[in-house]
């Protein structure tokens, strides 16, 4: 869903909320929202990812893995492309040609995404 101006992205991010965590293809998965920046990070908590299995998740995510400790694996959706929350009224923040915010859905479809290629791969 492209959501094409201010007071529709505000609107989702309160229709969303700022946490959600599920289980999917037995890997617990978290979306978080960043207090005072407002954009959104998925994480996908896995034990003992191979070297092959780190490059398909790297793959996968929005612009690759951002986040990485303790077998947790995560990516942030503050690019740019990206429509970053806290910058939503600062004229003097440069806005960028197909620049979108990364919703709620958007980052749980690409942390599952993730988890369905590493299925198919036999890494999971």
């Amino acid at each position: 869903m492209e959501l094409e101006n201010h007071y529709q992205i505000e609107q989702k991010i309160n229709d969303e909320g700022d946490y959600k965590s599920f289980s999917y293809q037995n890997v617990f998965c978290e979306i978080k929202r960043i207090k005072g920046m407002g954009h959104l990070c998925g994480y996908l908590h896995l034990d003992s990812v191979t070297d092959d299995a780190r490059e398909i998740i790297n793959e996968h995510f929005h612009c690759g893995i951002t986040y990485e400790h303790d077998d947790v694996y995560g990516f942030d959706c503050t690019h740019v492309g990206d429509i970053n929350p806290a910058y939503l009224h600062d004229p003097s923040y440069p806005e960028w040609p197909g620049e979108t915010y990364k919703t709620m859905r958007y980052v749980e479809v690409k942390l599952k995404n993730s988890l369905d290629a590493l299925v198919e791969k036999g890494m999971l």
